[in-house]
C-alpha cells in the first residue's frame, strides 16, 4: 500500500516539476539597457549603439566644462538649436524598455519650458514636458515608458528631442548619462519559487508514504 502511494505521489510530483521547464525555456530573457550618451560611448557625432546627432547647429558632444559623471557630457545652446538624438537603423522598439533616465543641468539660467519630445517613424510627435530645470545644478531625469497608456512606448521610435518653448535669450544646457532602462527580467523568480515549492511538496510526500 505504502508502495504504491509512494509511486503515485512520486508521479504526481515529477508530473508537476516537468511541467516547469518549458515555462523555463520560454520564459523572456530581459534585454540590457541601451545606453545612448555616456563617456565610453562618446564621439563627435555617433555612438556606438547607433544613435547620432540629428540636431541643428553645434551640440558638443564632448564638453568637459561642466560634467556630472566621467569626464565628457553633451552641451547645447537651446536659443539657437534644438538637441536631438537619432537611432539608425530605425526604427527602434522601445517596448522593451521601463525609463528613459538621464542627468540635466540648466546652465546658468536654468530650463523652465523645456520639453522631451518623441518622433516616430509614421512623422507623429509626442510632448512631455519636463519639470523645472534648476541652473547650475544636476538633475536626475526619469520618465516611465511602462505606465498605462502611455503614448510613448511604441516600436516604431525613431528619435529623441530636447527643445526650449520659453524664448529665453542665450541658454546653454548639458546633458549626461542618457539611457534606456530595460524591463526586468519578468517570470524567472516566480518560475523558481514554483520549483522550490515542487520539491518541498516531493519531500512531504516521501515523509508521508513512508
Amino acid at each position: 500500500m505504502k508502495t504504491a502511494l509512494f509511486s503515485s505521489a512520486l508521479r504526481s510530483c515529477l508530473s508537476r516539476s516537468l511541467l516547469l521547464i518549458p515555462l523555463l525555456l520560454v520564459c523572456p530573457r530581459a534585454v540590457a539597457d541601451e545606453w545612448v550618451y555616456d563617456d565610453s560611448l562618446h564621439y563627435d557625432t555617433v555612438t556606438m549603439s547607433g544613435w547620432q546627432n540629428w540636431g541643428v547647429g553645434d551640440i558638443d558632444f564632448g564638453n568637459t566644462n561642466v560634467v556630472d559623471s566621467g569626464s565628457k557630457s553633451i552641451a547645447v545652446n537651446l536659443s539657437t538649436q534644438y538637441f536631438l538624438l537619432g537611432h539608425d537603423p530605425s526604427p527602434f522598439d522601445i517596448s522593451a524598455y521601463s525609463e528613459i533616465k538621464f542627468s540635466i543641468n540648466g546652465g546658468e539660467v536654468g530650463g523652465t519650458d523645456l520639453y522631451l519630445i518623441f518622433g516616430y517613424t509614421d512623422s507623429s510627435l509626442v510632448y512631455f514636458k519636463l519639470p523645472t530645470i534648476q541652473p547650475n545644478s544636476w538633475q536626475d531625469i526619469t520618465f516611465s515608458l511602462s505606465d498605462p497608456g502611455n503614448l510613448a512606448n511604441r516600436v516604431n521610435f525613431e528619435d529623441m528631442i530636447i527643445d526650449d518653448f520659453s524664448g529665453l535669450p542665450s541658454q546653454l544646457i548639458y546633458l549626461d548619462d542618457i539611457r534606456f532602462v530595460s524591463v526586468p527580467e519578468p517570470g524567472t523568480a516566480a518560475v523558481w519559487a514554483l520549483a522550490v515549492l515542487g520539491m518541498a511538496a516531493f519531500r512531504w510526500r516521501m515523509r508521508q508514504s513512508r
